[in-house]
């Protein structure tokens, strides 16, 4: 009689696994900078062949070392945790809708502007120009009772 055994049948390593998941993405960017372990295994563990993490090491470099030099840091590898990138990526995405205002080509001028306006306000909200501003909606009721001390209120009457 076979044994039965719970573990599943290895899985065949592949090139193509998808390492770009963000989560997948910033635990092995942990993975390599802190485990300790060798790429071989972290490759098995994650179903892929050798190349494939030697690939995204390559390519995540700056994350890793991010990584490695603050390690007690959480957010460490992620390039939008740091306001200076976020400004960029704002800026980036500003000088994009001003080309494609420029040239011409686009339909929905008012939704574009619409766009811009908001990444210009975000921006000035970021440098702590702008407070941001939240909305509260519905119907609230608020009890507020006064209280005089060290004066007898009936003494007054």
């Amino acid at each position: 009689m076979a044994e039965s055994t719970s573990e599943r049948p290895p899985q065949p390593r592949t090139h193509n696994r998808k390492l770009t998941h963000p989560a997948v993405k910033l635990k092995l960017i942990r993975e390599l900078a802190l485990s300790g372990k060798t790429q071989h295994q972290i490759a098995e563990e994650y179903g892929v062949v050798d190349s494939s993490i030697t690939e995204f090491k390559q390519r995540n470099a700056d994350a890793i070392n991010q990584v490695r030099e603050n390690a007690q840091d959480e957010f460490a590898g992620l390039w939008i945790a740091d306001k200076a990138n976020r400004i960029m990526a704002y800026q980036e995405q500003i000088d994009a809708i001003q080309r494609a205002l420029q040239d011409g080509t686009v339909e929905d001028v008012t939704q574009l502007l619409k766009v811009q306006q908001a990444g210009l306000k975000s921006v000035a909200e970021e440098m702590g120009q702008l407070t941001a501003r939240v909305a509260v909606q519905g119907e609230q009721t608020i009890k507020v009772e006064h209280r005089v001390l060290g004066i007898d209120t009936e003494a007054l009457r």
